[in-house]
């Protein structure tokens, strides 16, 4: 109970912040500016120092290039206002451009599959690469215009939370499919491992993993999983959904099919028994997952049953090469595929989309989020928007915060931590078959 009034108390906190900040950056950037510029110069110099002492007491060399680079970028915001403008112009019209383009690429797809999406689509793409091109290329877009849209965004996102707060207990609660207003997508993607690295130090601390209650006294039959791994782009995340214990997971899962190394490529999505998947993502793929039951109705349940029919009615099974070339004997041969991994270890099967939406994945556009908020947005998860890339961080950022939430659908929030296991615990596999 103590601790949900500090969460309260921290994001009214939050709230105020947002606004004040949102409120002088659309009606005083320059102020904002200044200031912005005044924090950097100062922590750059703190840090400096910081890491010049740091060198001395450790005699690190590493720490006296780090003060180096300290002490050039204070110098830098100290002699010259223009770099700092133009690296903030670079870097919101790369990310706007790149935004763009992927929706773009999407639109392409859309065509190339004879999938019809609507205008809109190509007006955001539009918008964004044009946004982009005239930060990159022009002067046109000044940075009091860039701060005034940030402002914007401070101001969306404090009333966000303001409804979140309303909502906390608030009985007549529901899922509605609206506009959200969510992170940044960078913000986003980085979520998931810094909520890994935050077990980690539990565990290093000697700490068990935090455990949620069950809001429900009925076990719910939809699940939306988070899975977070150690490194590459398991940092970033997966995000994959349960239905009456089976999984489904939907990637790039045919190695053949790659294009833009692994960017592009055949859809494909597997089933295969949430009692089996646990253990093999966990101990031997090294991720820890964030699971959300989620409660529904009977009307919605018969709605996800629909859906899944037409999933299927629109795949056919797919082998993968283990299965294909029967390796089973040779698995070293096969392992560094995660299908076959997979398959091997769980029996799980594949299936490629043959129409649709779904029929090509492009980890920029419809990807494993986006299949999964398919199942869920039918029940009125708010999350998608018109941004371009949709991250797990994005959905796990919002699970949490509707778990918080008394009347809200998602009932259960259990994590099912990967943690090295010593060669004398009775749960201990080693790594290999």
């Amino acid at each position: 109970m103590r601790q949900k009034k500090l969460d309260r108390i921290f994001r009214i906190i939050l709230i105020i912040i947002l606004f004040i900040v949102g409120f002088l950056c659309v009606f005083d950037p320059r102020i904002v500016w200044d200031f912005f510029m005044d924090a950097a110069l100062i922590f750059s110099l703190f840090n400096g120092f910081r890491l010049v002492i740091k060198g001395f007491s450790r005699h690190s060399i590493r720490h006296f290039l780090l003060a180096v680079l300290a002490f050039a970028f204070a110098s830098v915001l100290m002699f010259s206002s223009m770099i700092p403008e133009w690296v903030i112009r670079v870097s919101f019209g790369t990310y706007s451009m790149l935004m763009g383009i992927s929706m773009l690429i999407q639109q392409g797809i859309y065509i190339y599959e004879n999938v019809r999406r609507p205008l809109l689509n190509w007006m955001f793409s539009a918008a964004y690469i044009m946004i982009g091109f005239l930060l990159l290329f022009t002067p046109r877009i000044s940075k009091e215009f860039l701060i005034r849209l940030f402002g914007c965004y401070f101001i969306l996102l404090a009333i966000r939370y303001v409804s979140d707060i309303q909502n906390l207990t608030n009985p007549n609660y529901t899922w509605k499919r609206t506009f959200h207003i969510s992170l940044p997508t960078v913000f986003a993607a980085l979520i998931p491992d810094w909520t890994l690295q935050k077990i980690n130090n539990h565990f290093k601390e000697g700490m068990d993993v935090e455990t949620y209650p069950l809001k429900s006294d009925k076990e719910p039959i939809l699940k939306a999983m988070v899975h977070i791994g150690p490194e590459g782009f398991q940092k970033v995340g997966h995000f994959s959904f349960a239905y009456k214990d089976i999984v489904f997971s939907y990637g790039n899962y045919d190695h053949d099919s790659d294009r833009l190394g692994g960017l592009l490529g055949d859809g494909v999505y597997f089933n295969v028994p949430l009692c089996l998947y646990l253990p093999n993502i966990i101990q031997y793929e090294h991720n820890t997952i964030f699971e959300y039951g989620i409660q529904i109705t009977e009307e919605q349940e018969k709605q996800m049953d629909h859906l899944i029919q037409n999933l299927r009615d629109s795949s056919y099974r797919w082998y993968t090469r283990i299965e294909r070339e029967d390796g089973y004997l040779h698995f070293r041969d096969y392992e560094s595929d995660y299908g076959c991994r997979l398959h091997y270890r769980t029996g799980a099967k594949f299936y490629k989309i043959r129409k649709g939406r779904f029929k090509t994945y492009w980890v920029l556009g419809e990807n494993c989020v986006v299949f999964a908020d398919l199942m869920l947005g039918m029940i009125g998860a708010d999350i998608l928007s018109m941004r371009g890339v949709i991250t797990p961080g994005t959905y796990f950022d919002y699970l949490q915060e509707e778990y918080e939430k008394e009347n809200s659908p998602v009932v259960s929030c259990v994590i099912h931590p990967y943690r090295p296991l010593d060669s004398q615990d009775p749960l201990y596999k080693p790594d290999h078959d």
